[in-house]
C-alpha cells in the first residue's frame, strides 16, 4: 500500500518537473488512487524519509534555484556598472532599468526553489563579490584585505546556510 499524504504529493509535483511518459507502461496501468491532471513526474514512496533519487532530484532543483539566484546578482551588479561605464543618460538610465528588470526576474525565479533566505543570502553575495571585483578591474578602485575577508566570510555563510538547507529538508522528510 502506498503512503503519501497530499501535502508530500504537492512537494513532489512541484519539485519534479518531468514528462510522465517516461514511466513504464505497467506503472502508468497501476490505480493508485490519484488523479493526476498535469503531466509531471511524481515519485510515490512508502517510507517517510526521501529515497536517494528523490534526495538527487532535490538537489538538482536547488542547484536551478542557486543559478537563478547567481544571475540575479550579476544583473543587480551589471546594472551598477552601466550606471558608472556609460555617459549618455538615456542609455544609462535604461541599462539599469533593464538589468534590474531581468535582476527580478531571476530572483522570483530562485523563490521559486529555495528559501528566501539561500535566494537572497546568494543573491547579495553575487552582487558584492561581482560588483567589487567589477570596480577593482573596470574602475581601478582598491580593494582592501578587510574587503576580501568581508567577501570570504560572505561566501563562507552562504555555503553554510546552502549545507544546512538541504541537511534539513532530508532529516525533516
Amino acid at each position: 500500500m502506498i503512503n503519501v499524504s497530499k501535502l508530500e504529493l504537492n512537494f513532489y509535483l512541484q519539485k519534479l518537473r518531468g514528462p510522465i511518459d517516461n514511466f513504464p507502461e505497467s506503472i502508468k496501468r497501476r490505480s493508485t488512487g490519484i488523479t493526476v491532471s498535469i503531466k509531471t513526474t511524481c515519485f510515490l514512496t512508502s517510507s517517510s524519509s526521501p529515497t536517494d533519487t528523490e534526495e538527487s532530484l532535490l538537489m538538482e532543483g536547488n542547484k536551478g534555484g542557486y543559478a537563478w539566484a547567481i544571475s540575479a546578482g550579476l544583473n543587480a551588479a551589471l546594472a551598477a556598472i552601466s550606471a558608472k561605464l556609460f555617459s549618455s543618460h538615456l542609455l544609462r538610465y535604461g541599462l539599469v532599468i533593464f538589468f534590474n528588470v531581468v535582476m527580478w526576474g531571476c530572483y522570483v525565479n530562485s523563490l521559486k526553489a529555495l528559501s528566501s533566505l539561500q535566494a537572497t543570502g546568494t543573491n547579495f553575495a553575487t552582487n558584492f563579490l561581482s560588483s567589487g571585483l567589477a570596480g577593482f578591474f573596470l574602475f581601478e578602485e582598491s580593494l582592501s584585505i578587510k574587503w576580501f575577508a568581508g567577501a570570504l566570510l560572505i561566501v563562507i555563510g552562504v555555503l553554510v546556510l546552502s549545507k544546512s538547507s538541504i541537511e534539513g529538508k532530508t532529516h525533516s522528510d
